[in-house]
């Protein structure tokens, strides 16, 4: 997939951007107490960590078929 420049560095910026943001929730489900709350946020990380891996293989120019998104129920 071929993509502008201008998306290229987004997605790169956009990346980075991730990463703070998982760190931070995998740290907010260490300090958390409700078995709901811990889940929920686990299940966070592995939306993001999904987003993240989908933008990388954008950044591909050979590839062309992405994954598909696991369902919220997943």
């Amino acid at each position: 997939m071929f993509l502008p420049a201008s998306d290229l560095g987004l997605i790169a910026s956009h990346l980075s951007a991730h990463d703070g943001m998982i760190m931070k929730v995998k740290l907010m489900a260490r300090e958390a107490k409700n078995e709901k709350l811990i889940k929920l946020l686990n299940t966070k990380v592995g939306i993001l960590r999904s987003h993240m891996r989908i933008m990388m293989d954008m950044l591909d120019p050979q590839k062309s078929d992405f994954e598909k998104l696991s369902d919220f129920n997943e």
